[in-house]
């Protein structure tokens, strides 16, 4: 897609009122983030290409949407609204499985959870994570725990693997999340210095690990554990000089809270 086009496109779209065989109609703004969605998707693809010959590059939901993307704004700028409608709920159910925006994270985990169902219990291993994180975010608390928890388990059960610090990190900080908006500080911050303890990953070690469990206790002034959190993060985390994780407590330790950017959604 051209995406220099987005602005013609979006301002048809805003035009868009009549519901295609019998469906509902997706509004201007729903349109608009997928096609703001459809751009990081583009550059994705682009960088793919770049990396890998043809034969390489996977025929995933990445590609699915890239397809999906350049039909909506091929019917758009056509004008063809019965097809930009149909192409519109297409993009918007693989952007729902893939855990993107529009759709909100109720359907995200009914879309992961069906996507998830059918795969063998190793090849879900790679989606509790998303899982969990996902349901907490849906307000679930009972999947949330559950799918933490059986994450834990494979985690320390199976066969070490690249996921296992990932699995082994989020799945304590998922279960400190739902500790704490039960109210449980304690277990919270129990949790948070078990996230802390993973060994780490090849994500982990190079981006950093999802400090939305350390920002909610900061939120809760409990600053001391979520320091000694930090410090623990730091015996994995050595590829950002300086340490992010020593620019956060120096932040903390000074009485403020971090903008803790990306981190907040790894």
């Amino acid at each position: 897609m051209n995406y220099r086009l987005l602005a013609f496109i979006c301002s048809f779209a805003a035009g868009l009122t009549s519901p295609a065989f019998g469906q509902p109609v997706l509004s201007a703004e729903t349109l608009q983030a997928e096609f703001r969605q459809c751009q990081i998707i583009q550059r994705t693809l682009d960088s793919r290409a770049k990396l890998r010959s043809p034969r390489e590059i996977p025929s995933d939901d990445f590609t699915v949407a890239g397809s999906i993307c350049e039909k909506l704004g091929a019917d758009l700028k056509a004008g063809n609204e019965p097809a930009a409608q149909n192409d519109g709920r297409d993009l918007y159910a693989v952007l729902a499985r893939m855990n993107l925006p529009p759709a909100n994270a109720v359907e995200r985990l009914a879309a992961l959870e069906a996507a998830t169902a059918p795969k063998t219990p190793d090849l879900q291993f790679f989606d509790l994570r998303t899982l969990a994180k996902t349901a907490f975010e849906a307000g679930d608390l009972e999947k949330a725990q559950s799918y933490a928890t059986r994450l834990l388990d494979m985690a320390h059960q199976g066969p070490e693997n690249w996921n296992t610090g990932n699995a082994i990190h989020d799945g304590y900080m998922v279960l400190g999340r739902v500790a704490l908006r039960r109210g449980n500080v304690a277990l919270a911050e129990e949790e948070l210095l078990n996230a802390g303890s993973t060994k780490g990953s090849p994500q982990l070690n190079s981006f950093g690990p999802n400090v939305s469990l350390a920002n909610d206790l900061l939120q809760a002034g409990r600053t001391a554990v979520v320091l000694h959190y930090l410090t623990l993060c730091k015996n994995f985390w050595k590829s950002h000089p300086p340490n992010k994780a020593d620019e956060w407590i120096e932040t903390i330790r000074g009485g403020g809270i971090p903008d803790f950017g990306a981190n907040l959604m790894y």
